[in-house]
């Protein structure tokens, strides 16, 4: 019995990570993170509470539902994006209760490397090498995803906002990888 609800964990895992790659690869598209997404991420967090271990499963809708409640604030004054803010909470519920601070502090981190390194090519592209980044993008147009670059590329230089489920992925990785003990409790 403990060997199928692991292998069924693994699986919810699986997905959730496959699900947050589709947001994280629409978010870069086009900025909006889907609410089918979403909703699939939160249902995959509902299955892995049912299917693990824990007696205080109601601790992490909870915690889920303050941290969209915090975040939807935010992203009421513009501070975060309203999909972003819909995305970390249902992230949340993936997590066991005590996992999820390190989780937000995990997305916190991973936001600011990101936003680091959008502060530092915004610069770039604005200084006089532009023109060679520009040749070389000229020169690849042969790989498929060469237009999503150059689109990234000219929305940095134009300071429009970066795509925040690119943190939110890596937060989740990260806690992941940094607690494989806690996140798969039942196999382990």
């Amino acid at each position: 019995m403990a060997v199928a609800v692991g292998i069924f964990q693994i699986v919810l895992w699986s997905a959730a990570i496959c699900v947050l790659f589709l947001c994280t690869l629409q978010d870069l598209r086009s900025r909006i993170i889907p609410d089918r997404y979403v909703l699939a991420i939160a249902l995959i967090g509902a299955g892995l509470m049912v299917s693990g271990a824990e007696s205080s499963v109601w601790i992490s809708p909870v915690i889920a539902f303050a941290t969209l409640v915090a975040l939807g604030f935010a992203a009421h004054f513009d501070v975060v994006g309203g999909g972003d803010a819909k995305l970390i909470a249902a992230t949340a519920i993936l997590f066991p209760a005590y996992t999820v601070l390190p989780l937000l502090a995990a997305i916190v981190i991973a936001g600011g490397l990101l936003g680091c390194s959008y502060v530092l090519m915004r610069y770039a592209l604005s200084c006089r090498f532009t023109q060679a980044l520009a040749s070389t993008a000229a020169a690849s147009k042969s790989n498929n995803h060469t237009g999503l670059f150059a689109l990234e590329r000219s929305r940095i230089a134009g300071g429009d906002p970066m795509p925040y489920a690119l943190a939110i992925f890596a937060g989740v990785l990260f806690t992941i990888v940094s607690e494989p003990p806690k996140c798969f409790s039942v196999i382990f």
